[in-house]
């Protein structure tokens, strides 16, 4: 969706479809349930992860994060 698209850090770094992380929407606001994150299988455990760009999304949503780039988020 259009609306979308400023929420994507990168602009060709998206979301797939089957795995997005999907927010619980806001009544009336068109692109409030979308985040560019996807869920990720662990070793033994479905969607055990949440892979995205978003800071502070692990503040917010888990309590818990991996830092996957060279440079520290801020």
């Amino acid at each position: 969706m259009e609306v979308n698209k400023p929420k994507n850090r990168y602009a060709n770094v998206i979301s797939y479809d089957h795995s997005r992380v999907v927010l619980q929407p806001v009544d009336g606001v068109l692109g409030s349930d979308y985040i560019n994150a996807n869920y990720c299988d662990g070793y033994r455990k479905q969607n055990a992860y949440i892979a995205t760009q978003v800071r502070n999304f692990e503040e917010e949503y888990t309590g818990c994060a991996i830092n996957l780039c060279r440079f520290p988020i801020k």
